[in-house]
This record gives C-alpha cells, sequence and structure tokens, in this order.
C-alpha cells in the first residue's frame, strides 16, 4: 500500500486521520448501544457519528460531534467510511478486505517474480481499465477477478472516502461487478448494491463470527473450535444478528475459560 501524496490530498492530515479513526469508533459504539449490536445495521445504516473534522469529507461543515443522516444512495455502514476506504485506497485492496475480513477467504500474495506495477495511463483510460489490463495476465488473474470487482463497486469514492460522481477527468465511473461465493455468481452495480447483496449471504454472517471467536481466543481457530464456531453461527441466526448476544455465547464457551492471558 502505498502512502497518500499530502500535495494531492491537502485534508488528508494527522489531524484527519485521527478524526477518521474516531467517526468508526464512534459509529461501532453507536450501533452496539443502540441498534442491538446488529451486524446488519453495522454494514447498511445510512448515518455516521461525525466529528467536526471528519464531517469535511462528507461536505458538512458542523462544529459538534454528532449523529448525522446521510445520503443513502452514497453511504452505507461501516464500510462506506473514510476510514476503511483510505486504509484501503484503491479497487485490488478495498476488494482484498472484504474477501479476507468479511468473507475470510485466503488471497495469496502476487509471486516474487510478478512487477505489481501499474502501466502509465493511456489517453482516455479510465483507472478501471488500466487495472483491468494490468490484472489479465494468467499468473495475476486468478485472484484479482476474485477482489478487483468487489473493489470496483467503491470507486464512487475517491482515495480519502469523498463521493465523486465521476473520475477525476471527468469520465464515466463503472462500479459494476460480480460476487463470487464458490459456484455462486452474484452480480451487482455500486457500493450499496453489493453490500445489500453481501448481507444476505450467509458467508458473511459465518465469517463476522469466525472474527470475534479469533479475537476472544486470541489465536487463529483449530479443528477443536468447530463445535464453538457452530454455536456462534447459530446464535447470530437465531438472535437478528446481535454481535453483542454471540460475544457473549463465545464468553461463556469452554474454549473462552481456557483462553491464556498475555503477560
Amino acid at each position: 500500500r502505498t502512502e497518500l501524496d499530502a500535495a494531492t490530498y491537502p485534508l488528508y492530515t494527522s489531524a484527519m486521520k485521527q478524526a477518521m479513526r474516531q467517526e468508526s469508533r464512534d459509529f461501532i459504539a453507536q450501533v452496539l448501544a443502540d441498534e442491538s449490536g446488529s451486524i446488519n445495521r453495522l454494514f447498511s445504516a445510512s448515518y455516521s457519528v461525525l466529528n467536526p473534522t471528519v464531517a469535511k469529507l462528507y461536505g458538512l461543515e458542523q462544529t459538534e460531534t454528532k449523529r448525522v443522516d446521510l445520503n443513502p444512495q452514497q453511504r452505507m455502514g461501516i464500510l462506506t467510511q473514510p476510514s476503511l476506504l483510505t486504509v484501503t485506497h484503491g479497487p485490488v485492496l478495498r476488494g482484498k478486505l472484504i474477501r479476507t475480513r468479511l468473507l475470510c477467504e485466503d488471497v495469496p500474495p502476487p509471486p516474487d517474480d510478478v512487477d505489481t506495477t501499474l502501466p502509465m495511463f493511456e489517453e482516455g483510460q479510465t483507472p478501471r481499465e488500466r487495472l483491468l489490463a494490468h490484472s489479465e495476465s494468467p499468473t495475476c488473474k486468478g485472484c484479482h477477478k476474485l477482489m478487483d470487482p468487489l473493489g470496483f463497486a467503491f470507486d464512487h469514492f475517491d482515495e480519502i472516502g469523498r463521493w465523486q460522481e465521476k473520475y477525476g477527468a471527468n469520465q464515466t465511473i463503472d462500479a459494476r461487478g460480480d460476487l463470487i461465493l464458490g459456484d455462486r455468481t452474484i452480480k451487482f452495480d455500486g457500493a450499496k448494491d453489493l453490500i445489500e447483496k453481501l448481507i444476505q449471504t450467509d458467508e458473511l454472517g459465518a465469517c463476522v463470527g469466525k472474527q470475534v471467536l479469533r479475537f476472544a481466543l486470541a489465536r487463529i481457530e483449530t479443528d477443536a473450535d468447530r463445535c464453538t464456531m457452530y454455536k456462534a453461527e447459530q446464535s447470530l441466526k437465531q438472535n437478528n444478528q446481535n454481535i453483542m448476544q454471540m460475544a457473549a455465547d463465545i464468553a461463556a464457551s469452554e474454549e473462552f475459560a481456557h483462553v491464556e492471558v498475555q503477560q
């Protein structure tokens, strides 16, 4: 991941980075407190808790931190917040985050002998076309077809998470793609459509349950944890995707009782 150029993005200061992180922390706290800890609301809520600094990225001016209703056609949950959009700026990293952190799939690193440098822009070429041309290599195509389309869904957001109607040179944005899950292919058009369809999958809930379990146990799960993982998934299904109840169920498990506390 390359660091963003401060000259190109003057708003991207140390204070803004901190404000981005604070927005996401405040939003998650709000969901846990007022939305019954719903995983679905974590990804689908069309509001956020904006502080005066991060509000500038939304084109707003305010003097206090407060809950703000946002355009539901543009913003939808934590995946469309500047904190994640900036850390994963670019389609590849944005798509990889969904594959690895929200679907719990492994994506291998590129081979050592592969040049990952993008070619120079050709005249009239969009950022999407440039990346697609680069990733057509047989060596790269297998992984990129799983990541890049998911990242393209977020092309209406620039590198620091601001909404954009067009690419910089007034080029039309194509945010369509395919979400490939095993032998299923789910078509989407844009971040909102992708997130709505992602929420409906069993894979998202199963992965979130696995990630919470990993955090609780302070380690990667093993075959011996299958029963606990199953119970975590069932807890989500039976409690309206309530992540707080799932965490409580994990805390009551035998595996959690034997977690070693790091000194």
